[in-house]
């Protein structure tokens, strides 16, 4: 198992539509699960020149299982937020530990 994160691209439109129009992957994310593909061209599109945020996808192995993105980062402030999803396909249980890992968004900062 190699997960490795890189760059959203133009290609990724079709997972990212797969991900955010699965109802139990958007309740975390706080959306409707009704995006068209159309849509989530255009806000990759409208994103493409953000300097507050950076966005990743998440492989496992050079599959795709889910991404995570920094969003409203302040240089000056040194902060931002850390946002990841998991495809509900691709979460694992670990009762040791967490229970199931799925989606979380946390205030980094000093």
């Amino acid at each position: 198992m190699t997960v490795t994160l890189r760059a959203q691209e133009a290609s990724d439109t079709e997972f990212l539509h797969s991900l955010f129009s699965d109802p139990t992957a958007a309740r975390y994310w706080f959306i409707e699960p009704y995006l068209t593909r159309a849509d989530v061209q255009t806000q990759f599109e409208r994103r493409r020149g953000d300097v507050t945020a950076r966005r990743f996808v998440i492989s496992d192995d050079g599959a795709d299982v889910g991404i995570v993105e920094l969003v409203d980062i302040s240089p000056l402030h040194r902060t931002c937020e850390f946002q990841i999803i998991v495809a509900p396909g691709n979460q694992v249980a670990d009762t040791r530990r967490l229970g199931r890992v799925s989606c979380w968004t946390t205030h980094s900062g000093r």
